[in-house]
């Protein structure tokens, strides 16, 4: 911007005078237009100067733009600039330590930060690559901490509604670059989406602004209590302790053994710091926000997609789809009064909030469990941190004790069904447990602007390809509910409660023990404890892993496997589930011994990943026939392409990446580049989950709507659907309406389907023969996009009537 502003200057200089015009031979009708283009230029070169001293960005930018000429900075000149830049902070920024600790000696001063090349070699590589390492200073990155704080963050929540979506690059923030999807450069991607109409994406657009005009407030008096734990040094309430681990001494021993057991523990407690640092960061963004907008009336937050058709706030840091500790911290700015269901909703999300088992309980049951706790209930509201601290002891503690504070004031009031509530009461589908968002070595968590990365990273071999289509991104199980409502599978439907039941089952726990799917007789499954009970049984000589089966079967437990079957969705590799139960193990502390730590992690890892193969072999119809349509496609060279039940045109942007390379001031970079050659193999294993997704997109964004319509206010975390606690049974009945409507209503125009709407206002309930199912939409749509190529048959379809959804009290709960 600068170089363009010093370019419009250097062009708008005063033209030479009169009499040099005319002894150059110009006419006097040349010299009259020039004249008047010289005060117009000058006109508006003072009014470019005097923007600039007053720093109006956004009316220089569009004054210059008007003006320029140039072509934009591709990517190899923002490398070189960006690394000169870099080099510049090298050369200029130096640090000492604090006066106090600097001693008798000269002061040590020295650069703040290094760029260094190191050899790295992976654990699964042979060969080694040398990368540039750009390292600060320990002070530096201590000082990080206390600093985020102070970030520049852009994308913040806006202060009054975003702009609607009309386009591609139109709409959300008035003056930051926002686009309706994250493409990640993925050209093909961003094609599809401008080259469709702006009739086609109607229904995407309006779902967004649905979501971005949902209006929020922060809940200060959480707020207050974080800002105290975290003050206090945090380790509380699942903040992150803001003390280092101390590293273990030496031993002063040749013994090789103690020397392994220390190098262990040193390696342990150098990854715990890191990952105490990474978290210290973020939590500290956070708070930054929330402060920051602690004393607005209310905020908003726009909305955009993933290239699957998911929904996410464009601000990354404070939002409802992250942590405990934003989801406390938020709530509505718009009040409504509980109402009597209103009331009896609160009690409900309370002991879901709690969890510990509560939240498997029928509805009567969580209600008991919150009145039974009222005496905790009104001492957590009163006194959070001096009392005896019930909340704290919730799967969710920070929302638990948003939920207290709400209760006991309408408990307390002389009406409580009058009184005015602002908290979020969730509806997550089977046995979401909406997102905890654990760190983990494997498994990133990205931010808002990044999410589908996770599916880009090489590292990410998806050798369980099945379970990659049963858990969604925020920990439910909602996966499978769309494979029985489009496979009709009765006794699917059945385990995932698309069919009214008594109280919800519990995935988790049928994992970890046992699980019964069958409608009338039991048809059981090996689960994680089945498999080690039987391994303990057998001679050690025989299976090694018999002791590992022995020391871990008391261990076998809901918690124990929870992480694994979430991540799931990503298509957990064994090395990712190993080291997620190895750190349940740890904190046990059952087993002291490292070597021995790991060896248990190992083969509880493999159990646990074995016990969900055996578990869900009723969908393995779909993911095949899926899997295989994806297979045929990619080996045409051709990404598999689909467009949603919602308009929205779909392209997995999984492409083989060249290399180039970049000599700049500071070392040669290489810049990965997408080439025409597609990932077969990623292209086959991600379709099924990406399809699905897609799904679960296209009835969030048909709920939003549809709630909008109805006078709702509507928030939602991919399959979590938040409304007013008085809303929350209005809600329901629109979801479940929306569910079967996706199910039922053909995607493409054909002529069943005309006939369909023709006879479809003098029926109850369409005709079996009539419906398109989804997988012959999906089939046609390939078959048309590439008639010379043979898919596989449809998978059979059973007989489920999908209007029981609407019956199902547990559908979403």
């Amino acid at each position: 911007m600068e170089a363009k502003i010093n370019k419009f200057l250097e062009k708008t200089k005063k033209r030479k005078n009169l009499t040099d015009k005319i002894s150059e031979g110009e006419s006097g009708a040349a010299i009259y237009e020039g004249e008047k283009l010289t005060k117009e230029q000058e006109k508006l070169r003072k009014k470019v100067t005097t923007l600039m001293k007053k720093q109006k960005v956004q009316q220089l930018r569009r004054i210059v733009k008007g003006h320029d000429d140039s072509m934009p900075w591709g990517q190899e000149a923002h490398l070189k600039v960006g690394s000169r830049l870099i080099q510049l902070m090298i050369e200029s920024a130096y640090i000492q330590p604090p006066t106090d600790q600097i001693g008798d000696g000269p002061p040590d001063i020295r650069p703040a930060f290094v760029h260094t090349l190191k050899t790295i070699t992976k654990d699964t590589q042979k060969s080694s690559r040398r990368y540039g390492v750009i390292e600060c200073d320990p002070l530096v990155r201590k000082g990080l901490e206390k600093s985020a704080r102070h970030m520049v963050i852009p994308y913040l929540p806006m202060l009054v509604p975003p702009l609607n979506w009309t386009g591609y690059d139109q709409g959300a923030y008035f003056f930051l670059p926002s686009y309706v999807m994250r493409i990640h450069g993925a050209k093909q991607q961003r094609v599809a989406i401008k080259r469709a109409s702006r009739k086609q994406l109607e229904p995407v657009f309006k779902a967004l602004d649905t979501l971005g005009n949902t209006k929020w407030r922060v809940n200060k008096r959480i707020l207050a209590v974080i800002d105290r734990i975290w003050a206090s040094g945090g380790h509380l309430a699942g903040l992150v302790d803001r003390e280092d681990v101390h590293l273990p001494e030496e031993p002063q021993t040749e013994d090789e053994a103690e020397i392994q057991k220390w190098r262990w523990k040193v390696k342990s407690v150098k990854k715990e710091n890191s990952e105490r640092h990474s978290q210290r960061c973020d939590v500290e963004l956070k708070l930054a926000v929330a402060r920051k907008m602690k004393d607005e009336e209310g905020f908003y937050y726009p909305h955009n997609l993933d290239f699957r058709g998911r929904a996410y706030p464009m601000h990354p840091y404070l939002n409802h789809l992250g942590s405990d500790v934003c989801r406390g911290i938020l709530e509505f700015a718009e009040g409504r009064p509980l109402g009597k269901s209103g009331l009896r909703w609160l009690k409900i999300h309370l002991a879901n909030l709690y969890a510990g088992g509560v939240d498997k309980l029928s509805y009567d049951g969580r209600i008991s469990f919150t009145e039974n706790h009222l005496d905790d209930i009104f001492d957590s509201a009163d006194r959070p941190l001096e009392g005896q601290r019930w909340w704290l002891g919730a799967e969710d503690p920070f929302q638990c004790l948003a939920v207290c504070i709400n209760l006991s004031e309408a408990l307390r009031s002389p009406s409580p069904e009058t009184a005015i509530s602002h908290t979020p009461v969730h509806q997550v589908p089977f046995l979401s447990v909406a997102a905890s968002f654990e760190f983990c070595d494997k498994i990133k968590l990205m931010t808002a602007y990044d999410d589908t990365e996770t599916y880009h990273d090489q590292e990410f071999i998806l050798i369980f390809p099945l379970f990659f289509l049963f858990f969604s991104k925020d920990g439910s199980c909602n996966g499978l509910q769309h494979y029985a409502a489009l496979g009709r599978d009765k006794l699917g439907a059945a385990a995932v409660n698309l069919v009214g039941g008594g109280k919800p089952a519990d995935v988790y726990s049928g994992i970890a023990a046992r699980w019964a799917l069958s409608l009338t007789a039991p048809l059981w499954k090996l689960g994680v404890l089945d498999i080690m009970r039987r391994d303990a049984e057998i001679d050690p000589a025989i299976n090694p892993n018999s002791m590992h089966a022995k020391l871990l079967v008391d261990q076998v437990d809901r918690k124990l496997v929870k992480q694994t079957v979430m991540t799931s969705v990503y298509g957990v590799t064994y090395i990712g589930a190993r080291d997620q139960i190895k750190r349940r193990l740890k904190e046990r502390c059952i087993i002291a011994d490292v070597p021995q730590l790991y060896s248990a992690a190992c083969y509880a890892a493999k159990t646990t990943l074995t016990a969900l193969e055996e578990m869900f072999e009723g969908a393995r119809g779909i993911m095949a026939w899926l899997g295989e349509c994806a297979k045929v496609i990619a080996s045409e060279n051709q990404p598999v392409q689909w467009t949603t039940p919602f308009g929205l045109p779909v392209v997995q942007p999984y492409r083989q990446l060249g290399r180039q390379l970049i000599k700049t001031s500071l070392q040669v970079l290489s810049l990965q580049r997408e080439t025409d050659k597609v990932m077969v193999r990623r292209q086959r294993t991600a379709f099924p989950p990406n399809f699905v997704h897609s799904l679960d997109g296209s009835h969030m964004m048909m709920t939003a709507v549809a709630c909008k319509e109805a006078g709702l206010n509507f928030a939602g975390v991919h399959d979590s659907y938040w409304t007013h606690a008085c809303d929350v049974d209005e809600m329901n009945r629109i979801l479940r309406e929306k569910f079967v409507e996706l199910y039922e209503t053909p995607i493409l125009e054909n002529v069943k389907y005309l006939i369909y709407m023709l006879i479809k206002p003098y029926i109850s309930r369409p005709p079996l023969e009539l419906l398109v199912n989804m997988f012959m939409v999906l089939l046609e749509s390939f078959q048309s996009s590439f008639p010379d190529l043979k898919f596989p048959p449809l998978p059979e379809r059973g007989d489920f009537d999908l209007r029981d959804v609407l019956q199902s009290t547990y559908f979403f709960n």
